[in-house]
């Protein structure tokens, strides 16, 4: 704690001078902080009997007796000497003392000078609770400030993240990094997910990781949980059954913080920092920073089960749509799965992203979306189509785009949805676009598109053999197809 400790000690000294006797701040060990012992004219205890010594069992006496009692003073007398401590307060608690030290032989002032003392004990306690809470106070924004700013600077980088398990691992490398515990736990069962990271894994003497002891540290802290108002909970190591414990694990001294990571309606798991061979190493802004931590994950969580719930919906509603469309047509029956499936194997072939994978997704499932608005009889129609019949085929890429634009979550798609029947030499429709102009997802979607369609049975001619398929798809490649992805392809299968 900063207080004015010179200006205290140049007030001790000033009234010791001025009322010739000893006048100290003492701690409750009776250790003289700081006081008047060198520049006073009084007499010390230990100058006021014929063997030096010192009064230090005295002072813990004064001590325990101001403690227990909270008089405003108390006294002891002994070989002469009138020895008075005043109690100095922090946080309505005992921290220290006022004494003073004078000869029964000294010719005393005509006032008493207890009640100045106590009036100079007063004001050190009051200075003393000050500092105690403007140390408070800074420590308090100190801490609030690194939270703010480790949330902030986790939630920057979480927008780059799709998985649970990468945006965990994240989350754990920053929070150890910030409080540097020796070890971090985060365990996430029904995830599969079980992340420990070591801050120096040359300070742990042993493998924490040891089924065991996680064992009984778990059921002691979810049972902790369970009954905590507030968290995160907080235990040492005497209250985890050592006797449970593996031989090289007993007597080492632990100190756990552990905090709930919540789903929707349920525990899915807990963080834990543990610190060994140290007392009392966490802090209490830890405790807050350890919460924030916690909660970020829970929300995490139920973001991503809110999102996949969303997307299972949209997904189903998707299906039923696709369906719908199949349904005039007993021959596309499941034509569009079968799309989707060839095209995430080439995108898989490809290299693609998880963002990528699920862009081309959707724009293979939906691709055929379009047809809604042909006619059935047209669909159905075994023999060649006629120019104006033709029409509606190549405008169901573009009332495809129509149909899915109001859908935010599907942009990503529709440019493949819209260009998915334009041709590697610019023959296709809807834009004639030739090669690269072509969007890849569309380029892939056409080669998984022409491949099912030749190994399917159509209302128009027979379904021909995988072999006879590949053949084909060799045979138009650079002027229907994109080469590459044609012998990516074929590669695969």
């Amino acid at each position: 704690m900063n207080i004015d400790a010179e200006g205290i000690e140049r007030l001790l000294s000033h009234l010791s001078g001025l009322l010739d006797i000893s006048i100290d701040i003492k701690n409750p060990y009776g250790d003289s902080l700081f006081g008047s012992c060198d520049t006073s004219r009084g007499l010390h205890c230990h100058k006021m009997v014929s063997a030096p010594r010192t009064c230090s069992a005295d002072m813990h006496t004064l001590f325990k007796k101001l403690a227990t009692t909270r008089s405003r003073m108390a006294q002891i007398e002994r070989d002469n000497i009138h020895i008075t401590g005043y109690p100095l307060y922090c946080n309505k608690e005992v921290v220290g003392m006022l004494c003073s030290c004078w000869s029964a032989d000294i010719r005393r002032l005509h006032h008493s000078p207890e009640a100045l003392l106590e009036e100079i004990a007063n004001r050190i306690s009051f200075e003393i609770q000050a500092q105690f809470e403007t140390d408070n106070l800074t420590k308090e924004l100190s801490h609030r400030y690194e939270e703010l700013y480790l949330v902030y600077e986790i939630g920057k980088k979480l927008g780059n993240i799709d998985s649970i398990n990468d945006a965990v691992t994240l989350i754990a490398e920053h929070a150890q990094d910030a409080i540097e515990s020796d070890v971090l736990i985060v365990s996430l069962p029904g995830r599969n997910i079980h992340e420990i990271l070591y801050h120096s894994p040359s300070s742990v003497p042993f493998e924490i990781n040891d089924t065991c002891v996680l064992k009984i540290i778990n059921e002691r802290i979810t049972k902790k949980l369970a009954s905590a108002h507030t968290y995160p909970v907080h235990i040492f190591s005497e209250e985890l059954c050592n006797d449970r414990f593996p031989e090289h694990f007993r007597n080492v001294s632990l100190e756990i913080m552990a905090a709930p990571i919540k789903g929707k309606t349920t525990m899915e798991g807990i963080i834990y920092f543990i610190n060994i061979g140290k007392d009392n190493a966490f802090e209490t802004g830890d405790m807050s920073l350890i919460n924030s931590l916690a909660e970020q994950m829970s929300l995490l969580i139920t973001n991503k089960e809110l999102y996949d719930n969303l997307k299972d919906f949209l997904l189903d509603v998707i299906k039923a749509l696709v369906h719908t469309i199949e349904a005039k047509d007993s021959y596309t029956s499941g034509h569009s799965e079968r799309v989707s499936t060839i095209a995430m194997m080439i995108a898989e072939g490809m290299g693609f992203s998880e963002e990528e994978k699920e862009t081309l997704k959707w724009a293979s499932m939906l691709h055929d979306i379009g047809k809604i608005g042909v006619p059935g009889k047209v669909l159905k129609k075994e023999g060649k189509l006629t120019q104006e019949e033709f029409s509606y085929i190549r405008d169901h890429p573009g009332k495809g785009y129509s149909i899915l634009q109001p859908i935010h979550q599907l942009n990503g798609s529709l440019e493949a949805i819209l260009h998915h029947h334009e041709k590697y030499d610019g023959t296709g429709y809807p834009s004639g676009l030739q090669g690269s102009e072509i969007p890849v997802i569309s380029r892939i979607i056409a080669v998984a598109d022409a491949y099912d369609a030749m190994t399917s049975a159509r209302s128009y001619r027979p379904k021909i053999s995988h072999e006879e398929a590949v053949a084909e798809l060799e045979r138009v490649k650079g002027r229907q197809l994109d080469p590459e992805i044609v012998s990516i392809f074929v590669n695969l299968v």
